[in-house]
């Protein structure tokens, strides 16, 4: 069952994520070519990913059942970074 689409530049670590190939499509970009095609803009990709990898590293990895999970949680923790989530999340639920 597909659930998405990851995008990595071409570092070879990031070809672990074959694993996952029944849950998301790994992309890689070759970013000497072009940082953007379309829709998908790829230069701030490596901040997402050191921030990502370090609080994987912190927890000592994650499980393939919870890998999504947690890789959600992150993603909405790098956007939103700048609000308070307290509030934020207290506002989306009301």
């Amino acid at each position: 069952m597909m659930g998405g689409i990851i995008y990595t530049n071409q570092y070879k670590a990031y070809n672990a994520l074959v694993m996952l190939r029944d849950y998301f499509k790994h992309l890689q970009i070759d970013k000497s070519q072009r940082f953007a095609n379309g829709r998908v803009y790829i230069k701030g990709i490596g901040g997402f990913w050191s921030y990502a990898k370090e609080r994987i590293i912190k927890i000592h990895g994650v499980g393939f059942r919870y890998f999504e999970y947690y890789l959600k949680k992150l993603e909405f923790r790098y956007n939103q970074h700048n609000e308070d989530l307290y509030t934020l999340i207290l506002t989306s639920i009301l």
